[in-house]
């Protein structure tokens, strides 16, 4: 399922591997989120999408992630043939979770990063992305009353123009 289909807007345009990617990230990371997260706080965090921008930010003592995707490079891989030039780009997802700063709020933090990393660790999503690596980096007061952990998933996909 598409995130046109998932929130009824077009984020991106359609067709190429590039939409084919962020769509096959996104959605395994909605699916597994709503899947296992409530196992570890008793509600599905709210997830905020780069792109899909809400009202108002949830309340300080609500665990939530914000989702985003960067290219961080794009180069060829085999010289122009007659089907074309082959491209490797790789990106990073990065999850942005926020927890309150309660008793648990950190503990619980962690298992929902881990949750995050899990998510695409060692996986291989489809015929068109790779996962090359995962990592949680926590970070203390990033907002007054929050504590900050970012999953950062390096992946790569291929692209033949």
């Amino acid at each position: 399922m598409s995130l046109a289909e998932l929130f009824g807007v077009s984020l991106f345009h359609s067709g190429s591997n590039y939409t084919n990617a962020i769509n096959t990230l996104f959605s395994r990371f909605r699916s597994q989120w709503i899947l296992q997260s409530p196992s570890i706080v008793g509600y599905v965090p709210d997830i905020q999408w780069q792109g899909v921008e809400k009202d108002a930010p949830p309340p300080n003592d609500e665990f939530f992630v914000r989702v985003s995707n960067k290219t961080i490079d794009e180069r060829p891989t085999t010289l122009r043939g007659a089907n074309g030039t082959r491209y490797e780009t790789v990106g990073n997802l990065t999850c942005e979770l926020y927890c309150p700063k309660t008793e648990n709020g950190i503990t619980k933090g962690r298992e929902l990063a881990t949750l995050a990393r899990d998510i695409f660790k060692g996986k291989r999503l489809s015929e068109v992305v790779s996962i090359i690596k995962t990592e949680v980096k926590e970070i203390d007061n990033a907002r007054e009353k929050e504590y900050l952990f970012l999953t950062i998933t390096r992946y790569t996909y291929f692209e033949i123009t």
